[in-house]
């Protein structure tokens, strides 16, 4: 973890603000620009410059009214069609904006995504990490979000990415751009030829060239911006799918000659990172068809020879599980337990989306997007939804989120489990042999720890399309400024015990696995 540095004085460098905006909510614009504009920096030493790829005209004229009195403000727009790689292209447009005012370029560009609140220190917080080391190319920030669940179902924090996955990272000092929050020598932005625009994840390829040009990164971890996670499971699964194909847009890219300065380590950081994202979500769609269609056939899920070895593989498994479990653990304890326990992946109910993204990649479709994170896909539930009818909620879910795989999934290994358990206990052989019989189905350690994951993951997202839950307004988590309308969040919305989930599942599973461990000693195997 690196040290905490504040950039005294007023002898600073320059720096230009970028924000990017693709048509979302005004109030949202204009509180990002408002704290933007009031950082604790000298005013004339830093530019705030709005990149409006929606054109709006009323977005335009409250820019100028702000500019009444924020000289530093400035608004501009392409007036082209928004396409896949809006956001970089935008923020090259920032680049030559910048160019053609009047004082031209400053020393440092910093990108902000349009919801996320910039604390009054971030400048000064961000900057120092790269005048300490003139090899630093940029520094960039976790993302922290305002706006959670009490609990976090859907486990929309990511917590375990930014305080655990990113500072591991860090350590080689090549850690990944997290799309928002991070600031930019231009001269480094220049010699890469500025932001990447034909990848879909334009942040990770910006890292993956800046490294292959000799550049380090920085990642400084203080929540020193605060944003919105996406207000529908429309908007997640939109927000996975795009993250889905930007990671499979840098693949072809690390065996290409753009990044052929890049060692072979560096190289399999990222590439192990793509497999990190891809594989547990291939895996888990793969077995949420393969688990239930095995169960409902009555095929055991392993065949062995003699009953010693069904002993040595129960207590394999279950302290397969344990150590796994324990891993979750100490994640969990690294990050306040704002992450689960169990399961060691990361949204699994999103595995299908996440899958069928990534193949769909080989088949593109330009389509207009907004920016990554934007919480404005599908119909908010903090809103509208919570007072629609079970109907109408119903069909939703049916039609507008497609989650009828997940039914479908939820149905068939409830349905497996049955027709397993019944086949066992039919037998009249003595209880012993019929645990043998469930241990290699539906009991099996791996087998049954997948299907009670698939039922209590894939039963959230319907849990909360049908009863959504009654979250208050976005300004009910903002403390604002009555003269100045700066908003920033309030110490009751940045709570990290507020949205710790319920671990009640991950200690289920590690009691199971010390039950199988202990009937696996005890047990006379025949």
């Amino acid at each position: 973890m690196r040290p905490t540095f504040r950039l005294a004085g007023d002898e600073v460098p320059t720096v230009d603000i970028l924000i990017t905006c693709c048509g979302e909510s005004l109030d949202v614009v204009l509180d990002t620009v408002r704290a933007a504009c009031m950082l604790d920096y000298p005013s004339e030493r830093y530019r705030v410059i709005l990149l409006d790829d929606g054109n709006s005209a009323d977005l335009k004229d409250h820019i100028e009214l702000l500019r009444k009195n924020q000289g530093n403000l400035f608004y501009t727009a392409r007036g082209v069609d928004v396409t896949t790689h809006s956001k970089a292209a935008n923020l090259n447009h920032g680049f030559s904006f910048a160019e053609r005012l009047k004082t031209g370029p400053s020393e440092y560009v910093a990108v902000l995504d349009v919801d996320m609140i910039p604390m009054p220190e971030f400048l000064r917080a961000l900057l120092p990490h790269l005048l300490d080391d003139p090899s630093f190319a940029m520094a960039t920030l976790p993302q922290n979000f305002y706006n959670m669940v009490d609990g976090d179902p859907l486990c929309q924090g990511l917590d375990s990415a930014y305080d655990v996955f990113f500072l591991q990272q860090d350590s080689s000092d090549g850690c990944f751009c997290t799309g928002s929050g991070w600031v930019l020598r231009r001269s480094a932005a220049e010699q890469i030829g500025g932001i990447p625009t034909d990848q879909l994840n334009e942040d990770l390829m910006t890292s993956l060239v800046l490294c292959a040009k000799g550049w380090k990164i920085a990642y400084v971890w203080e929540p020193l911006q605060w944003g919105l996670v996406p207000d529908s499971l429309a908007g997640q699964a939109k927000q996975a799918a795009r993250w889905s194909k930007g990671y499979m847009s840098i693949a072809p890219a690390l065996i290409g000659t753009r990044l052929a300065n890049m060692s072979l380590a560096e190289r399999l950081q990222p590439a192990f990172g793509v497999l990190a994202f891809f594989g547990p979500a291939f895996a888990l769609t793969c077995a949420m068809f393969f688990i239930p269609t095995v169960l409902i056939t009555g095929k055991p899920f392993v065949t062995l020879e003699t009953p010693q070895k069904l002993r040595n593989l129960l207590i394999l498994s279950s302290l397969q599980l344990l150590v796994t479990w324990l891993n979750g653990f100490i994640i969990a304890v690294s990050v306040g337990f704002r992450a689960q326990i169990w399961p060691p992946y990361r949204h699994p109910f999103l595995a299908p989306f996440q899958s069928l993204a990534a193949l769909m990649f080989f088949f593109p479709v330009t389509q207009k997007s907004t920016p990554s994170g934007s919480p404005l896909d599908g119909e908010p539930e903090r809103e509208a939804r919570a007072s629609n009818s079970f109907v109408r909620r119903l069909k939703f879910l049916l039609g507008d989120l497609s989650l009828w795989f997940q039914i479908l999934v939820i149905s068939s290994t409830l349905f497996g489990i049955r027709l397993c358990v019944q086949r066992a206990l039919s037998m009249d052989v003595g209880y012993q042999h019929q645990l043998q019989r469930l241990f290699v189905g539906a009991a099996w350690p791996p087998a049954f720890v997948h299907w009670m994951m698939f039922i209590v993951e894939c039963w959230k997202p319907i849990n909360h399309a049908l009863f959504p839950p009654r979250i208050q307004p976005r300004e009910a988590f903002l403390n604002r400024d009555p003269k100045t309308k700066v908003a920033y969040p309030s110490d009751m919305a940045k709570d990290g015990k507020r949205i710790r989930p319920s671990q009640g599942f991950s200690f289920f599973i590690l009691a199971y696995a010390l039950f199988i461990l202990v009937c696996s000693w005890r047990m006379k195997f025949e």
